[in-house]
């Protein structure tokens, strides 16, 4: 259980760290809008995966893809097709550097280890995470701890279905926090039910759900929740979207705070006549008072480095200055 979802800061510095998780599964049971049980070839919808990883890149972060079981990441075939295929996807398929990626995952247990080293973690969807994100008590309690250590979390598409599990207390995490998904005419315009939509399967938890007026148009929500901060898009037209605010926010949590100018106290004598033994023992009257340097190297220092600088004294008022 999140207990608090009080949120740590994270302590990792220099450059950002992002986890895509992807699904293993390549086949579910599903049920369509006829009310009869399918069995759909699925998995990775390529996009939520390619269009993230890019993004992230170019702003320099460091990205591991990931999968529960490690391994292979399956692609739906669908999202190889027609105007699904997009350049990004292209790209991450052709690329020198990324076209192997999905065929050797790192298993996140593995990662979540020391999660907090990360900035991020970034769930793809694709209707393969309904076989093994939903329901998941490994990822639940890993998705709980980022919570906890001020990592950023994200999903897109069917990935929030890996945040139904995690909770506050006894209640849902999601219980009154803002969010989107994959909406129930999406899920009927494809073919299949919308009883158990993301955007279902959220409002039942009693979070607040919006979505794009139209389906299958970009929509990206963020949401803070007792320093928790949840990044989701609805579709895969959000990953793009979705992903650039992550890294808005990693960038925002790196940037130190805006430093304001100190202020500094020089105090100083308001005694201009004292009483002294001389050298040879006798009692002389002295007129004395600040030795100016004193103040005034600095004033000039303190002022120079921006400082807000107060002369005072204890009495207030004047201060007498040595002649000498």
């Amino acid at each position: 259980e999140l207990a608090t979802m009080g949120c740590k800061q994270s302590r990792n510095t220099g450059v950002g760290r992002v986890i895509i998780l992807c699904t293993n599964t390549s086949k579910i049971e599903m049920e369509d809008v006829k009310g009869e049980k399918v069995t759909k070839e699925t998995g990775l919808w390529l996009e939520e995966a390619a269009a993230p990883y890019k993004v992230f890149k170019a702003a320099g972060l460091d990205v591991t893809i990931a999968s529960l079981s490690g391994g292979e990441v399956p692609v739906d075939a669908g999202s190889k097709q027609g105007d699904f295929y997009t350049e990004d996807c292209k790209a991450f398929d052709e690329g020198a550097a990324t076209k192997g990626l999905l065929s050797s995952t790192k298993k996140l247990a593995d990662l979540a280890k020391n999660i907090k080293s990360y900035d991020a973690i970034y769930l793809a969807g694709g209707f393969g995470t309904i076989g093994d994100f939903k329901g998941s008590e490994e990822l639940t309690s890993i998705i709980t701890k980022a919570f906890e250590e001020g990592v950023i979390v994200a999903a897109v598409c069917h990935g929030p279905v890996g945040l139904l599990g995690v909770k506050e207390g006894k209640e849902s995490a999601l219980k009154g926090m803002a969010v989107t998904g994959f909406s129930s005419a999406e899920e009927k315009a494809v073919g299949y039910s919308e009883k158990n939509s993301v955007q279902a399967e959220m409002e039942k938890l009693g979070a607040v759900y919006t979505c794009a007026a139209e389906p299958f148009h970009p929509h990206v929500v963020t949401a803070e929740k007792n320093g928790a901060i949840c990044v989701t898009g609805q579709n895969p037209a959000s990953s793009k979207g979705a992903a650039e605010k992550v890294v808005e926010l990693i960038k925002k949590k790196k940037t130190p705070p805006p430093t304001t100018g100190g202020g500094v106290i020089i105090l100083c004598t308001n005694t201009a006549k004292i009483e002294l033994e001389d050298v040879k023992g006798e009692t002389v009257t002295k007129d004395t008072g600040v030795w100016l340097e004193e103040a005034a190297a600095p004033y000039k220092v303190f002022k120079d480095g921006g400082l807000e600088v107060t002369v005072a004294s204890l009495s207030g008022g004047e201060v007498p200055v040595s002649q000498h």
